[in-house]
């Protein structure tokens, strides 16, 4: 089946998500092998994570990677640019700038930045579930797709 859409359509937004994904990476990069060693030597509480858990970031990259990556084909195009659209470069610049602030012991300010991810990602989800009952709700309401009989 042909394709409607070709490598440049969104081509700005998916360059912006390369550079975004490369910010990303670098700065947590820079956290772990940074002059600071931040994850041994960070502030110890009752609900501070062991140092080994801060290993899923390096999973978290691989998928990063992978999105990026399909971000190029038919489908990728699809979800990526047309669904998830500004939202992953807002989140990897909130994130690189929550990671740099939280390296450099601005508890606060990571905090804040910290909830401004929250909430990007949770108005992301919010949609998706409007969108999803509201399509259910149309259907419903369609008759065409009406499972019941007429006498």
């Amino acid at each position: 089946m042909p394709s409607n859409s070709s490598f440049s359509d969104g081509l700005f937004l998916k360059i912006i998500n390369v550079i975004v994904y490369f910010l990303f990476l670098g700065s947590n990069v820079y956290t772990v092998a940074g002059p600071t060693d931040i994850y041994y030597t960070g502030k110890d509480t009752y609900v501070t994570p062991a140092p080994w858990a801060f290993l899923i970031w390096s999973l978290i990259h691989l998928l990063l990677l992978g999105t990026i990556i399909y971000q190029f084909f038919d489908g990728g195009k699809q979800v990526i640019i047309d669904g998830i659209s500004w939202r992953l470069p807002l989140l990897a610049v909130l994130n690189a700038i929550y990671v740099n602030l939280w390296a450099r012991h601005y508890y606060i300010a990571a905090f804040v930045f910290a909830l401004f991810v929250s909430s990007a990602v949770t108005v992301r989800a919010l949609l998706i579930q409007f969108r999803s009952e509201n399509a259910v709700t149309d259907r419903a309401r369609c008759p065409r797709h009406s499972t019941s009989t007429m006498s």
